[in-house]
């Protein structure tokens, strides 16, 4: 009977042993588990947070240039002959930059880009007639 009983107990001791390791691996399991988890969401989150400023800096940059192009083509009258644009890009290298990109570089010669000299000019004539309408 005492070896029964002791052959029990070490069943039941073995038995506790087991469902203890057991216990303590499926919880190591979840913690790494649910770890990588969050290390995966606060890298994508900081890099839709990056992607996110980006945006923003690159719309900013936008509004300021699409600005400065308003202001000094439709501000006030300008000599439009090619000696008065190629004048008008060199105050304001900005603009050649903008024209530049616009035209996507290929036409760029002398300081303007022919199309967009054009347009330019059909521009400014449209704003300075709406003026002279006024």
């Amino acid at each position: 009977m005492k070896r029964r009983v002791r052959g029990l107990l070490i069943v039941a001791f073995v038995g506790i042993l087991a469902v203890t390791v057991l216990a303590l691996g499926m919880g190591y399991y979840y913690l790494s588990y649910r770890n990588a988890l969050m290390h995966e969401a606060i890298s994508n989150k900081v890099q839709m947070s990056v992607d996110q400023i980006a945006s923003d800096v690159e719309h900013a940059i936008t509004r300021i240039e699409n600005s400065l192009l308003r202001d000094i083509a439709f501000s006030a009258s300008k000599d439009l002959t090619p000696d008065g644009m190629t004048q008008l890009l060199a105050d304001h290298p900005a603009i050649a930059t903008l024209l530049v990109e616009f035209a996507g570089g290929s036409y760029y010669t002398a300081g303007i880009s022919p199309p967009m000299a054009k347009w330019l000019q059909e521009q400014a004539k449209e704003q300075s007639a709406l003026r002279d309408c006024r």
